[in-house]
This record gives structure tokens, sequence and C-alpha cells, in this order.
């Protein structure tokens, strides 16, 4: 796992003129040629213990399989052609379409993609085990970027 530098915040102008915070963060696909990212929202659920029922509400709408699926796809970049995902398409897969997803996403059909699948479905296992068992941080909300280097074995979380 990685971390990107931080280099601090900007503020920057909505469509609508209002200003926007963001951070700005290190590009952690420069080293590749031909990077596949996919960035997930981990976890059940994406609201705090104290939200509002009108928070859990809006959150629960934006994806109906999170809760089952343990997560949601916010957006992908993937294969030569650079086949995008939104964040509202990934919101609506259903658990069948997740794994296509993922098939696709890896190139899972091929030698090498399967071997890039079973190692992150690996990584995963190992996170899922840790963050069941531990009890010191409570997980809202979490963000898992995923990307890999299409044209090797290369797999890079952060």
């Amino acid at each position: 796992a990685f971390i990107p530098k931080y280099y601090g915040l900007t503020l920057k102008p909505s469509l609508t003129g209002h200003i926007n915070c963001f951070l700005v963060l290190e590009d952690l696909t420069r080293r590749f040629n031909g990077p596949n990212i996919v960035d997930l929202k981990i976890g059940d659920r994406s609201f705090g213990p104290d939200a509002s029922i009108e928070k859990i509400i809006e959150e629960k709408s934006k994806c109906f399989h999170q809760l089952e699926l343990g997560f949601r796809i916010c957006g992908a970049k993937y294969g030569p052609a650079g086949r995008f995902v939104s964040k509202q398409e990934g919101r609506a897969m259903d658990p069948s379409q997740v794994d296509s997803f993922f098939v696709d996403f890896f190139d899972a059909h091929t030698r090498m993609g399967g071997c890039k699948l079973r190692a992150t479905l690996s990584k995963l296992e190992r996170l899922v085990r840790w963050l069941r068992v531990q009890t010191r941080y409570r997980f809202v909300a979490s963000s898992l970027l995923i990307i890999h280097e299409g044209q090797s074995g290369f797999v890079f979380w952060v």
C-alpha cells in the first residue's frame, strides 16, 4: 500500500460560482504507461453514527448494493480504449455486474490478468479480516484506490 504525498489545499470555483476546496495530492499514475484505475468507497455505510435520518436515507439511496457488497465503485478508467465508469454507473451496478466489471478491469480472462485479480482479492481478504477483528478504529466512507499497469503485473494500492 502507498500513500500519495500531500501538497496542500487549493480553491477552485465551481460552474455555479461556488468556491470549492480540494486536496492537492501526488499523481500516482505518473510512472505508468497505461494505468487502469478504480476508486472504491469501502464499508457497508457512508454515514457516521451521529448522522441525521435525512443523511442516512440520502446515503443509502446512492447505492442499493453497498450493504451487501461492503463497497461501491466511485469511478474507474481502464483498458486500451480508456473505458470510463462514472460514479452513477458504479452506484447502479448490481453484484453480478460488479463481478463482470472486475473481470474486465483486470483483464482476468488472460493469464496475467487472472493473476492480478487473484493477488488483489487476496489482499482485500486480508484487509477485510483485519477490519473485522480490530476494535480501535471506525471506518466510515473510506476510500481505496487500485491502480494497475495494463501491460504488466504491477498492482498499486492507495
